[in-house]
């Protein structure tokens, strides 16, 4: 299986300069977990909900002090569409993160998450 067969196709992303607390707002409305920071139409880096727990709210942040470019994760670990979910599933758990970003062409066209491979695995069984 194919990691484009798993993967979500709608992915959420914002430019560096966004607020940290727009960033969240417009995850919780999108029902994201993870938003790609894009920098002059290139995608740069990854900020997922647990970036914002670990690097805005506990260390006494408010989301209005920072962008997006203050925490978001680089470089983004990503991964090809026409590789197999096994390879996903091992970069995921080597890397250890629940979001692995699908390119092409430089582009992301998807997102596989932890949930996408475990729904996929339970429906095979």
């Amino acid at each position: 299986m194919k990691v484009k067969d798993i993967m979500s196709r709608i992915v959420a992303s914002s430019d560096r300069y966004l607020r940290v607390t727009e960033a969240a707002k417009f995850m919780a409305r999108s029902r994201s977990r993870a938003l790609i920071v894009i920098a002059e139409g290139v995608p740069i880096g990854i900020v997922t909900a647990g970036d914002i727990m670990r690097k805005v709210v506990s260390r006494g942040f408010t989301g209005a002090e920072l962008t997006v470019e203050d925490i978001y994760t680089e470089p983004m670990i990503t991964i090809g569409q026409e590789a197999t979910v096994e390879e996903a599933r091992e970069i995921m758990l080597k890397n250890r993160i629940r979001h692995l970003p699908v390119v092409e062409d430089s582009r992301v066209v998807g997102i596989a998450t932890k949930m996408s491979l475990l729904y996929k695995v339970k429906q095979e069984l």
